[in-house]
């Protein structure tokens, strides 16, 4: 029952991010002719570099859940067995192994920070990249392109980031 909520809550943007798509794809096919392919042919690029990213992310994120069991394995021996590791006053010797995996685990949490953080600034820096390319390849191929146009174009881009975000999480969602 949870799952038809959510799906009902996803509906509008079933319908509406196609619709949207469409419209904005035409209006760029409308504002620079077929060097729209060429933004077409950018965001693909730039979905297959996100996949390959976010692939990483969730291979980086075994190890931090490997390093994370072998840190808390430690600590459940060492609460099991508390008053032999104070008789003997292994205190130093168990500090200094649970300090050793927190950094491994540390280790790898800024691995997945810094992938993160390249992930966001790839994500984030689409629209300009794009506008980039499909300005360069539209001069090349017809000449001159107005400020009006660049504007409007920036402007798709910016729009047209949202619904494809957006549409992943959605068909994520449908799928689960």
């Amino acid at each position: 029952v949870k799952n038809i909520t959510e799906l009902i809550n996803y509906i509008y943007y079933f319908i509406s991010v196609p619709i949207l798509l469409g419209a904005l794809i035409w209006y760029m096919y409308y504002l620079i002719g077929y060097v729209f392919f060429v933004s077409i042919l950018t965001f693909a690029f730039v979905a297959i570099v996100s996949l390959i990213i976010s692939n990483y992310y969730s291979y980086l994120n075994k190890f931090i859940v490997k390093a994370k069991d072998k840190r808390t394995g430690l600590l459940n021996e060492i609460l099991s067995s508390i008053k032999l590791i104070k008789i003997y006053g292994w205190d130093d010797e168990f500090l200094d192994r649970i300090l050793n995996l927190r950094d491994d685990e540390i280790f790898w949490y800024r691995k997945m920070y810094n992938n993160a953080i390249l992930s966001l600034t790839f994500n984030n820096s689409v629209p300009l990249f794009c506008l980039i390319i499909v300005v360069g390849v539209y001069q090349f191929v017809y000449g001159k392109i107005n400020t009006d146009d660049i504007f409007v174009l920036m402007n798709i881009f910016n729009i047209i980031q949202f619904p494809i975000r957006y549409m992943n999480y959605c068909v994520t969602k449908y799928i689960d």
